[in-house]
């Protein structure tokens, strides 16, 4: 299936010598056009003005975070996948961040090994995400705020809402883990 959609990409493109889809031997396709200045253009995210900066971890690791918006900072922890300047073209994530971003502080970050985070790190626990997080709230200075925990960034924000109780003022989580690996009948991790 995969090899038929690249073949009809190809063809809607009239890029029968795969010069602008390469295949890469045992790696998967690379996207190769060059963009003009309108392509540019037209490429801008949609979104306001984030302002995109780093921190690092007690481990190390150094973490993007992105702040929009005015008001009670709202910390939203990453899920699996994210990246702080694509997300804004995700249709689901980009109407919730608008939306959240016209109300509070929005702070946003790319956990370690994704988005503009270091991708390289040495060790992707829960234990470390809870890292990402403590980094972020540090570097950021926040004494009080609310977490926003959706999916894997549920267990996060519970876990970091213990630890803190003093600081964190709200807590909203939205399709979180119940058990996480526990109830997927896996023994690591308990």
């Amino acid at each position: 299936a995969l090899v038929q959609c690249i073949r009809d990409v190809r063809q809607a493109l009239s890029d029968h010598d795969q010069r602008i889809v390469k295949t890469v031997p045992r790696r998967g396709y690379l996207f190769c056009a060059d963009l003009s200045s309108d392509d540019a253009v037209a490429a801008t995210p949609l979104h306001p003005a984030q302002t995109i900066d780093y921190c690092r971890t007690r481990d190390g690791v150094r973490i993007a975070m992105a702040t929009v918006g005015q008001g009670l900072p709202l910390i939203r922890p990453p899920t699996w996948f994210n990246h702080l300047e694509y997300d804004w073209h995700v249709q689901f994530r980009s109407a919730l961040y608008h939306f959240l971003a016209e109300r509070c502080e929005l702070v946003r970050y790319d956990g370690r090994g994704n988005g503009l985070s270091e991708r390289h790190v040495p060790e992707i626990s829960f234990e470390t995400f809870g890292l990402d997080l403590q980094a972020v709230v540090d570097a950021l200075g926040l004494q009080r705020y609310a977490l926003l925990g959706i999916s894997q960034g549920a267990p996060i924000a519970i876990a970091h809402a213990v630890q803190h109780p003093d600081r964190v003022r709200k807590l909203v989580l939205n399709g979180g883990m119940a058990l996480g690996s526990n109830k997927r009948g896996s023994t690591r991790d308990h």
